[in-house]
């Protein structure tokens, strides 16, 4: 008998007779076959295994890339726009050139766009003795190398001779003050420092304000930024206070405190909370004021998507004087844009 064979043997009856056949059979049985043809099979579901992992890498690595690709245009879109705004501000420029009056009541003020864009007046103030009011929002659009006259008559306002009108644009651009009884004379108006506004015991320098990117810390990411325009993400805001309390007291504002950003013509706000839980603000001294948390206090606030386009801003603050005399007030700011 072959060493490579099994004997098989069958038994059979014919008549009363029972005879014996032997013969072999390969060792390589059906097992063997079927793990034959199964290997077979395998080797050709892998190599279709193999195919379907490439085209899924492939995709995968399409889809990385299309991604870094919106991204990198979201963001040279972004870059773009906030020059081109910056670049607009730099060619702003109104001057407020007539006051209307009757009967020493003041019904009207002209205000000239002697720049070289369309501009914008979103906020008009009125400065005496150092201190502004905020009187009103006009969102007067004038063309260049042209005027508008607008109506103010509701207001109620005499003239005064130690008062001055300043205009703001929406960019953050403002006119020089505007001495009220030298228009009413028909004199050539006079000009005056517009870099601050001072409202109540604080001063605020226009000209302070930046802002800085941040991580989910807090930390500041990068270098500040002295512009108007902002892109959306974690951020902080800082500006220059100073405090001219006529009765020389010091001022600690708290951590209720904030700059809020109100988006235009829409109920949308957002509001930074000052960074640390309060703050020394000494007479008669400028400091420089960061503001950074969400109410929470737990994470940054983000200049979110919602409030893209044109903001006005407010600080408001909250504190007590040296004297324990308690503090409030809201102080209105420039326009800002969020891109």
């Amino acid at each position: 008998m072959l060493s490579n064979r099994r004997q098989v043997q069958v038994f059979y009856e014919t008549g009363k007779t029972a005879k014996t056949i032997k013969f072999a059979l390969p060792r390589v049985g059906v097992l063997a076959l079927i793990r034959k043809n199964f290997g077979k099979r395998f080797v050709k579901c892998k190599k279709g295994l193999q195919t379907v992992t490439a085209v899924l890498m492939l995709l995968l690595m399409l889809v990385a890339l299309t991604g870094l690709m919106v991204a990198f245009a979201n963001y040279n879109s972004s870059i773009q726009e906030q020059m081109n705004v910056e670049r607009d501000r730099a060619q702003e420029q109104v001057a407020i050139t007539q006051i209307g009056t009757n009967a020493q009541e003041i019904t009207s003020i002209k205000i000239v766009n002697t720049g070289q864009i369309e501009v914008k007046i979103r906020a008009l103030y009125r400065e005496k003795n150092g201190a502004a009011i905020l009187l009103t929002d006009p969102s007067a659009s004038i063309p260049p190398g042209t005027s508008v006259i607008l109506d103010i008559a509701f207001l109620g306002l005499t003239v005064d001779p130690d008062s001055m009108f300043v205009a703001a644009t929406e960019r953050g651009t403002r006119s020089k003050g505007a001495n009220e009884l030298l228009f009413e004379q028909e004199q050539n108006p006079t000009g005056v420092d517009t870099s601050g506004l001072t409202i109540g015991p604080l001063m605020l320098t226009f000209n302070s304000l930046n802002w800085a990117r941040v991580d989910k810390n807090g930390n500041v990411q990068g270098q500040w930024n002295e512009t108007w325009v902002i892109p959306t993400g974690l951020c902080s805001w800082k500006v220059n206070l100073t405090n001219l309390d006529t009765k020389n007291r010091s001022l600690t504002i708290n951590q209720n405190s904030g700059f809020t950003t109100s988006l235009v013509s829409s109920p949308v706000t957002t509001t930074w909370y000052l960074k640390a839980t309060q703050h020394l603000l000494l007479w008669n001294q400028t400091q420089t004021i960061t503001f950074l948390w969400d109410a929470s206090r737990t994470s940054p606030t983000s200049a979110n998507s919602n409030s893209k386009g044109v903001n006005n801003v407010f600080l408001t603050l909250f504190g007590n004087f040296s004297d324990e005399e308690t503090y409030a007030q809201t102080i209105p700011f420039q326009a800002i844009t969020i891109v």
